[in-house]
């Protein structure tokens, strides 16, 4: 920061990256894992492929954030007795009696500036180690993503893969509504920007998940140990309040998954403008975005509300059990009871809201885990591109053949509920109810094939090409707007 207010800084003012964590070492690594896993018919392939592939920053991350939560409950007890012998010490001092040694008081503030320093360390180093590996898992995630959608077949871009592998084709009614909006360029980007940000900043929260859970436990026990049974109506309000949170963390979760939809659908691959075209472009992004923006603000709203409750909850607990210390010892409140006692119920505040904002990111990492995994799962295309840079020709097709996979269709959902609608009606009571037949009929037929419906009865297809390209010559490929003389449509 110093030499940058001097002056522009330049290349060799930066570190460069360690080259263990750099992305080329680390994507191959993960390639190999992911393909191995794979081949043994893992679940989770690519969730099992990033454990394997970042194993030591994982479990590294994980120790530090036990020592962290293990230290940061007792710290609160011990100050109870550090408050007590405060107390006996004026007393004593009132009476004309003798304290205890000055040696305990000293060793007891020595145990607790020790334990809130290291507590500091270990959760500077959690912080750390944490951003390390979301930037890792960030970059080889995008590095996989990229080098997919340079080799995925045409047919799986289009969303119409056959599913040939068995462990594959048990998982594919649950993956069709996704499969069926293709791979296009605008949704593999989102997946780069999107899905890819969302895991490196769920692997700042990752380890909370189950250390949260623990430092709750532990704040209940010592309560139930000082306040005895006073502490019962707090923590039975925690209690009922733990459901109410679960429920909106399911309602998160729900959203969530209908937001991704809209967010698929508002990326395009290719756009142009002409003469009138541009106005109902922006109607279509327009609507889009709004229709995103008005889920956004619903699932900020439930998150606002559910982080609003992991800080009352602490707070009312704490009120609800001092009033009832307070009526069963009839105004005989001590002060380390009840300021050890505060500082327990203080400490909630952070396991408690930290835990639902980690269920809340691990939804949403969740979620974007599996859509990446769908990606990585599809076909490639053969490699059966030889490169010679000494050849005579730059590009030479021999018997090459290309397919333009089209999309599915969009099936109307709609019809058969109009059809039902219909069918009370006296005049078109039979022509509904053959409507609604035929419209169950082919849909049963389009559920039960491995292939997807298309307008045609295939793909268009140029077989049997030969084509021969000397360097240093300019090819240009011509045709009407719309044609698909893009490189990006080549398949």
């Amino acid at each position: 920061m110093v030499t940058g207010y001097k002056r522009q800084l330049n290349e060799r003012d930066i570190w460069s990256v360690n080259p263990g964590r750099g992305a080329e070492p680390s994507t191959r690594k993960l390639r190999e894992v992911f393909v191995r896993r794979r081949g043994a018919g893992s679940k989770r392939p690519l969730l099992n492929a990033l454990h394997d592939t970042f194993k030591f920053e994982i479990w590294a991350g994980g120790v530090v954030c036990f020592i962290y939560s293990a230290l940061q409950v007792p710290t609160s007890f011990v100050l109870r007795f550090l408050i007590q012998f405060a107390v006996d010490a004026y007393n004593a001092k009132l009476l004309h009696q003798n304290a205890s040694p000055i040696a305990h008081g000293i060793g007891l503030v020595t145990g607790v500036t020790a334990m809130v320093s290291i507590q500091s360390l270990v959760n500077n180093h959690f912080h750390y180690r944490s951003l390390i590996l979301g930037g890792q898992t960030r970059g080889v995630l995008s590095c996989m993503i990229y080098e997919k959608a340079m080799v995925i077949l045409s047919r799986a871009k289009a969303g119409c893969t056959p599913y040939d592998n068995p462990a594959e084709s048990s998982r594919k009614k649950s993956r069709k509504e996704e499969n069926e909006m293709g791979w296009t360029s605008g949704r593999i980007a989102t997946l780069m920007s999107i899905d890819t940000s969302r895991i490196d900043s769920a692997c700042d929260f990752a380890h909370l998940a189950w250390a949260s859970p623990l430092s709750c436990a532990m704040v209940l026990i010592l309560l139930s140990i000082i306040l005895t049974y006073s502490a019962l109506p707090g923590l039975a309000l925690l209690v009922i309040g733990t459901p109410l949170l679960i429920t909106a963390i399911r309602r998160v979760a729900r959203r969530r998954k209908a937001i991704n939809k809209t967010t698929d659908e508002r990326f395009v691959r290719l756009v142009k403008f002409f003469f009138g075209c541009e106005p109902a472009f922006l109607d279509r992004l327009e609507k889009l975005r709004t229709k995103e923006v008005g889920a956004l603000q619903d699932l900020l709203s439930i998150r606002i509300g559910i982080n609003s409750m992991g800080f009352s909850l602490p707070v009312f607990a704490s009120t609800l059990a001092f009033v009832t210390y307070d009526s069963l010892t009839r105004n005989d409140l001590e002060p380390a009871r009840v300021l050890s006692s505060l500082a327990l119920f203080n400490s909630l505040r952070i396991p408690v809201n930290l835990f639902h904002v980690t269920l809340g990111e691990t939804i949403d990492t969740w979620s974007s885990i599996k859509r990446i995994e769908q990606s990585l799962l599809e076909e490639e295309r053969d490699k059966e591109i030889v490169w010679n840079p000494e050849g005579e020709c730059a590009i030479e097709l021999r018997g090459a053949s290309f397919a333009w996979e089209k999309t599915r269709k969009q099936e109307n959902k709609h019809e058969v509920k109009d059809a039902a609608t219909t069918q009370g009606k006296d005049k078109q009571a039979e022509m509904d109810s053959e409507k609604v037949e035929t419209i169950k009929h082919n849909k049963e037929l389009s559920n039960n094939s491995a292939t997807a419906s298309f307008d045609e009865p295939g793909p268009f297809k140029l077989p049997n090409g030969s084509l021969q390209t000397g360097r240093n010559e300019l090819i240009a490929v011509i045709g009407m707007i719309g044609s698909s003389t893009a490189l990006c449509y080549l398949p």
